[in-house]
């Protein structure tokens, strides 16, 4: 199974989905055999965390960036949900790589510590990141949100030609936990667009993630996985 190897050639964030299918059937079955690689699961995601606090795309000690260290996180809240040991300095040392990510002139994230502007994509997942690690009230998610909310006024609601619908799945997951006016104004423009999409895609045919990230999207509210519950 990839996700209890220390494969190189296997990436992290395969990985860190992995361990969350893994969590939500152990949740389900309470199979031991299950429990036994989702322990493995997570004990690698552990045990690659650079000193800085994140994780790259390898299952290496190489310096993190927040694409890959959103999914070890995500990972690490559905494994401890499950309940399955999670070491608070792995939890630690993860915030202190997302407040270092942070960009405090402009109120957004950036994607490596000291490198790489902020950008709607990146702010959505260190969002996430800080809100599933127990810090849905820290003042990043708050400037994060009005990041998110300023990046996708308009028509287009946002810059299609830089991970549009990647950023616009984490967008949907950190709004929805913010709650308020931000989520009620975000989801219903956000639904609308996918079905004028997937209208125009009867026309013009449609790539396959993109398809995936919307479905994500559409299905936050219903709390279909219990990481995304409030």
């Amino acid at each position: 199974m990839i996700c209890a190897q220390d494969n190189t050639k296997a990436t992290m964030y395969q990985h860190a989905l992995s361990v969350v299918f893994l969590s939500e059937v152990y949740g389900m079955t309470a199979n031991p055999r299950i429990r036994s690689a989702l322990i493995r699961g997570v004990n690698l995601i552990v045990r690659t965390q650079h000193s800085g606090g994140g994780w790259r795309y390898r299952p290496m000690l190489e310096q993190g960036d927040v694409s890959a260290t959103v999914m070890q996180v995500m990972a690490l809240k559905g494994a401890a949900e499950a309940g399955i040991y999670v070491p608070s300095e792995t939890v630690e040392n993860a915030v202190k790589f997302l407040r270092e990510c942070f960009n405090e002139k402009v109120g957004g994230f950036g994607y490596m510590n000291g490198r790489g502007e902020a950008a709607f994509p990146r702010t959505a997942a260190g969002v996430v990141s800080m809100q599933t690690l127990g810090f849905e009230q820290d003042s990043l998610v708050h400037r994060g949100v009005k990041y998110i909310m300023d990046s996708t006024k308009g028509e287009t609601m946002g810059d299609k030609k830089k991970h549009y619908w990647y950023g616009h799945y984490y967008a949907s997951v950190a709004l929805y936990h913010y709650g308020g006016d931000d989520w009620k104004t975000y989801y219903p423009r956000i639904q609308d667009k996918i079905v004028t999409d997937w209208e125009d895609a009867r026309k013009r045919g449609k790539g396959v993630l993109e398809t995936s990230w919307q479905v994500l999207v559409l299905g936050v509210p219903y709390r279909y996985l219990p990481i995304y519950q409030r």
